[in-house]
């Protein structure tokens, strides 16, 4: 995970401006996942994670609807499966992670 580059200045803060400080991020992350998915945030946690798993879940989408990475993904999981592993997904967002020996 990428550090905040505001953290260092938020840190600096004294506690009644890290209080509004953190307000404010709340709300605007909050409308963010209002704006951008057109859901009801509770918290600054829960529209982080709503944006997050939007962004995953749109890489994914592009990543898996590319033929090239499609074709590459299955020759991979061919070679694994040559070499003993067990290969349950070929999908190329997750190379690899979805197998054991």
């Amino acid at each position: 995970m990428v550090e905040n580059p505001n953290n260092a200045i938020m840190m600096k803060l004294n506690p009644s401006q890290l209080a509004a400080y953190r307000k404010v991020e709340s709300g605007c992350f909050r409308k963010a996942a209002k704006e951008v998915l057109g859901k009801e945030a509770s918290s600054t946690t829960d529209a982080a994670e709503q944006l997050n798993a939007a962004s995953a879940r749109l890489a994914a989408t592009e990543i898996d609807g590319d033929p090239e990475l499609v074709s590459l993904a299955a020759g991979f999981a061919d070679c694994l499966t040559v070499k003993g592993y067990k290969v349950s997904s070929t999908r190329p967002d997750r190379p690899g992670q979805e197998r054991a020996r």
